[in-house]
């Protein structure tokens, strides 16, 4: 267990997994912390004018740009359900519309992502050679959705560089590929 006096230095770290959404019996196992000490430390947190301790705060700021954009969504149908048919305006109707895509798009983004990750790991469990051209490739193609999703800004920079890397490489190997033919 941890020793007297390393609060200073774990709690942070602590905060920091669980806003990440680790147990307080996962983040307990990892920094060698009682479980006891955790929650006597997230609940040292809360202050009596907020609602949610600092723990929960950081958990709660910490949300995925897709969990924000399902919440607001919610928000707005339920609102849209609320009012009377024909009063809310077309700006309102097309922002719902245009969230809803969005979800949608992004929902099936994670699909692949868990599609891809399960299809990886069978492969690993089968022992079967693994292609790492391909694995590459996949690899990348989910660092730039992720990205995308993310860290929009940065995904535009990286974006049109990668997708130029890619196909040089493929060109070089279609290259090597029929030069090796030819002999």
């Amino acid at each position: 267990m941890a020793k007297k006096g390393e609060r200073a230095e774990l709690e942070p770290k602590a905060k920091a997994l669980y806003a990440q959404r680790h147990t307080l019996s996962q983040i307990a196992e990892k920094l060698n912390v009682s479980v006891t000490s955790l929650s006597n430390w997230k609940g040292d947190s809360r202050r009596p004018d907020q609602e949610l301790d600092e723990w929960d705060l950081a958990r709660t700021n910490n949300r995925s740009l897709l969990e924000r954009l399902r919440a607001l969504l919610e928000r707005e149908v339920g609102y849209a359900e609320s009012v009377e048919p024909g009063q809310i305006n077309p700006a309102s109707m097309d922002a719902l519309s245009k969230i809803g895509a969005i979800v949608s798009k992004m929902e099936a983004e994670e699909r692949r992502d868990a599609e891809l990750a399960a299809k990886l790991k069978a492969e690993q469990e089968k022992g079967a050679e693994v292609d790492r051209a391909r694995l590459f490739q996949e690899t990348l193609e989910w660092v730039l959705r992720w990205l995308r999703a993310h860290e929009y800004q940065l995904f535009g920079q990286l974006d049109g560089v990668v997708l130029r890397l890619i196909e040089a490489k493929k060109e070089e190997l279609n290259n090597a590929a029929s030069a090796s033919k030819t002999y």
